[in-house]
């Protein structure tokens, strides 16, 4: 096919090949796109430099930070509703608001709102990528918690503890908080990570499977604990508006 502008389709192409295979050598992604190397490792810089890829130097793998995610209308106005979801959250709580989607590379940022007049903001915007591997924050365990194609990784999964320091978790440890965000719906970080934000996380619904996650992402103040209990009510009352067919009943969950 004839593209106006073939360097944004192959950049486009590139970064598609990214997300559905994951770590990948230069020449891996030459041969699997059919592109010149010259052209793909001029893709793969310019990639890095907007933010949306990563090279591990150790061996040579190239990676996706960020997804391309279509824009496309769902059933019953779903996105609709969602946005004005995310909007009321965002109001409400002054924390931003946050949409996640389950993939094999991880779980996807697919919205966020900001709250109004915020001074500060959340660092990981649309397209961040939530890694499977590493920090179990609230997000990443309730996706392992519902999402049933979430790979069994045990090695090397940490939560922060006070003074956001990576505590490693145990293989029953991290079966313990699994098994709490699946009966109870969600999840709460108890402490901040190295950028000062705790998040709160609900699973959201269709048929009692995952459709997505919605999260409340918090920056530190002194009262941030005190309000983790009801903003988690708020989130789980949201949650409740956007599931589709589902007959699960959340249980509030107390900090991990």
């Amino acid at each position: 096919m004839n593209y106006s502008v073939p360097g944004l389709a192959r950049g486009i192409a590139v970064m598609k090949l990214l997300e559905e295979k994951g770590g990948m050598t230069l020449d891996q992604l030459a041969q699997k796109s059919r592109f010149p190397k010259s052209s793909v490792f001029r893709i793969m810089d310019t990639l890095i430099s907007l933010n949306l890829a990563q090279k591990d130097n150790a061996n040579k793998t190239y990676i996706a930070t960020a997804r391309i995610i279509p824009i496309k209308a769902t059933q019953n106005g779903f996105e609709e509703k969602l946005k004005r979801t995310l909007q009321q959250l965002a109001e409400t709580t002054a924390c931003t608001a946050e949409w996640y989607l389950a993939t094999d590379a991880g779980l996807i940022m697919a919205d966020r709102a900001e709250p109004p007049a915020s001074e500060i903001s959340i660092n990981a915007g649309v397209g961040f990528i939530r890694e499977w591997r590493g920090e179990l924050d609230s997000v990443a365990c309730v996706g392992r918690a519902w999402w049933p194609k979430a790979p069994r990784i045990t090695k090397g999964i940490w939560v922060y503890k006070s003074g956001a320091i990576q505590q490693a978790l145990s293989s029953s440890q991290l079966d313990k908080a699994i098994d709490c965000a699946k009966s109870t719906g969600c999840a709460v970080d108890k402490y901040c990570n190295t950028n000062g934000v705790r998040r709160i996380a609900c699973a959201v619904l269709r048929d009692d499977s995952l459709l997505g996650i919605l999260a409340l992402a918090q920056c530190y103040s002194p009262r941030a604990g005190k309000s983790g209990k009801q903003h988690l009510k708020v989130l789980i009352e949201k949650a409740k508006t956007l599931n589709l067919n589902a007959k699960f009943r959340y249980k509030g969950e107390t900090d991990r």
